[in-house]
């Protein structure tokens, strides 16, 4: 900010604010003069007319005293009250600015004729009977004036000239126009100059700018002069000490600033900020000595606390390997003669004469539960897989209408044993796909599976395929009636070892890797899979499979590396 600068900010709005003021004040003093003027103008012609009206009643009541004789012989002498009026009201224009006239719409005499704005006023003072006078500003023979106007009425001093019968000649010989009492005639016209009055409001007008102007100019030098010395001066003071400060100084003295209020206040906590600052750079260097050490102490401890939690992500890295080398040894070892069992239970019911006999239901309960068993054994053993990022894609061309086949001909015996009925649709449009056929069979199955678990005797469940050609991807779709979701479990159905709700998992069995080894084998092709459900009307699980899922893998966000053979891994 320039020395100036702050005196300006101040002085310029100050001169805008008076010069606003004044100018309002010169609008509304002119204003006011002009409504003065045209006041006294108005009494003067009011003035005018009534002593005209005084004049004309002496000369009609004194008619007769004027015209007879002392003998009472009548000798009309043309002092007639109209050609008085005229005749006095004539001299009067003559020796003054103002002129008065006697006039008519329609005149014995066509000089004594109205122009357009008393035509206009006659009008008005026969529409309007108790309009005793009318004013106006308005223009006259070029200059500005007051036009004045008062109607002339027919009364009973009248009717002699102007009354009936119409067309008998008065005293003055002209024709009467048979008029009534109470009717309009003419009117009296008083023009009265406003010149004298406009230049007389100009002098005040330009007096009062004068003292305005006068008034600008001391409170521009009083602001100058006070904020100069009161404002500017100590903060160009302050400024100076800035300065110095700045350059690296800090032991400045600004005690001899002058100010009065903020000014004031701001100088003493600059010279107090100016003594801290100095104190604070005098024992700068050994603070700085003793902060440098703690915070090597504490890079040292940071630096301890880093290791041993690297060394911890060690431990629990080559723990949660050991736990899925674990798991994928004990699930392998399992799944072997659980084979074992289900290949020589089926054989045992090819070879029983008694379909429905009870050794017959004992070998289809064992069937059953050790398909289940292997089931979920082979869940376990994906999962351990995929978590030890060992799980690999095997890319295949892979008809949909098979994997929904063989899901349906390995869940159709219990879905029959539970009473349930499983339908089966494959749209006529779905194509082939690029999809690991194992892993596939694995998801719907498992969706599948789920449904049968959750729908109680009598239930339905609809597994569809369709093709979606708009997203590329072939939707599988498992419906079921069972006793569907609460919407407080659904954001946790997918994670592992969630089954629902508690007294769900105490009712249904099962591990609760299902819907989780679902999604993340269909996150592996590229896929997604998604849920719909409404408590006690039923389930809908959608697994979307890409057309192609090697390119579905490399275009997305969790991409793997593909291999020469064709395969993709998980991790």
């Amino acid at each position: 900010m320039s020395h100036g600068k702050l005196k300006y900010k101040l002085a310029v709005p100050t001169v805008v604010i008076i010069a606003l003021l004044m100018a309002l004040n010169v609008a509304w003093s002119y204003t006011s003069q002009r409504e003065q003027a045209q006041a006294a103008m108005r009494e003067q012609a009011s003035m005018l007319t009534r002593q005209l009206n005084a004049m004309w009643d002496f000369m009609a009541i004194n008619q007769d005293r004027i015209n007879y004789d002392s003998d009472g012989n009548y000798d009309f002498k043309g002092l007639h009250c109209s050609i008085v009026g005229l005749s006095v009201s004539n001299h009067f224009s003559q020796d003054t600015d103002y002129k008065i006239r006697y006039v008519s719409d329609r005149p014995r005499n066509a000089a004594h004729a109205t122009d357009e704005f008393e035509t206009q006023v006659m009008e008005r003072f026969r529409q309007d009977a108790s309009l005793a006078s009318y004013d106006e500003m308005a223009a006259f023979d070029g200059q500005s004036s007051l036009r004045y106007v008062t109607p002339l009425r027919i009364d009973s001093s009248c009717m002699p000239c102007h009354g009936g019968p119409a067309g008998e000649r008065d005293v003055t010989g002209r024709a009467k126009e048979g008029l009534e009492l109470g009717d309009l005639y003419g009117v009296i016209s008083v023009v009265v100059p406003s010149a004298t009055y406009d230049e007389s409001i100009a002098q005040n007008v330009a007096r009062e700018g004068f003292l305005f102007f006068a008034l600008i100019v001391a409170c521009v030098v009083s602001v100058y002069f006070f904020v100069n010395r009161f404002v500017t001066a100590p903060l160009e003071r302050l400024k100076n000490a800035v300065r110095v400060t700045d350059g690296g100084r800090f032991a400045v003295d600004v005690k001899d600033v002058r100010g009065d209020g903020e000014v004031h206040e701001l100088a003493a906590y600059f010279q107090t900020m100016s003594a801290e600052l100095n104190a604070l750079y005098d024992n700068l260097e050994s603070q700085v000595e003793l902060r440098a050490g703690q915070l090597m102490v504490a890079n040292e401890e940071l630096l301890r606390q880093r290791g041993q939690l690297e060394a911890m992500n060690e431990r629990l890295s080559e723990e949660s390997r050991y736990k899925s080398d674990f798991l994928a040894m004990m699930s392998h070892e399992l799944r072997t003669p659980l084979t074992s069992v289900i290949a020589f239970t089926e054989i045992l019911q090819e070879q029983e004469d008694d379909a429905t006999g009870e050794r017959a239901h004992i070998l289809g309960e064992i069937r059953q539960n050790a398909a289940i068993l292997l089931s979920r054994i082979n869940n376990i053993l994906d999962v351990a897989r995929l978590e030890a990022g060992k799980s690999e894609l095997a890319l295949q061309v892979v008809d949909m209408a098979d994997v929904v086949n063989s899901v349906e001909a390995a869940l159709e015996p219990l879905a029959r044993t539970k009473g349930v009925v499983l339908s089966v649709e494959v749209a006529r449009n779905v194509p082939l796909i690029t999809a690991d056929p194992d892993k596939a069979r694995r998801v719907v199955e498992n969706l599948a599976g789920n449904a049968v678990k959750f729908t109680p005797a009598g239930g339905r469940i609809d597994i569809e395929a369709t093709f979606d050609e708009t997203a590329g991807t072939v939707r599988v779709a498992v419906r079921d009636d069972g006793i569907g979701i609460e919407p407080a479990d659904m954001a946790v159905i997918f994670d592992k070892f969630v089954q629902g709700d508690a007294s769900a998992s105490r009712r249904y069995n099962g591990s609760g890797l299902g819907l989780s080894l679902a999604r993340e084998l269909m996150e592996l092709h590229g896929g997604t899979v998604e849920a719909r459900s409404e408590p006690g009307a039923g389930s809908e699980f959608t697994a979307a499979f890409p057309v192609d899922a090697g390119r579905a893998v490399a275009e997305g966000d969790h991409e793997g590396e593909g291999r020469a053979d064709g395969t993709h891994t998980a991790g």
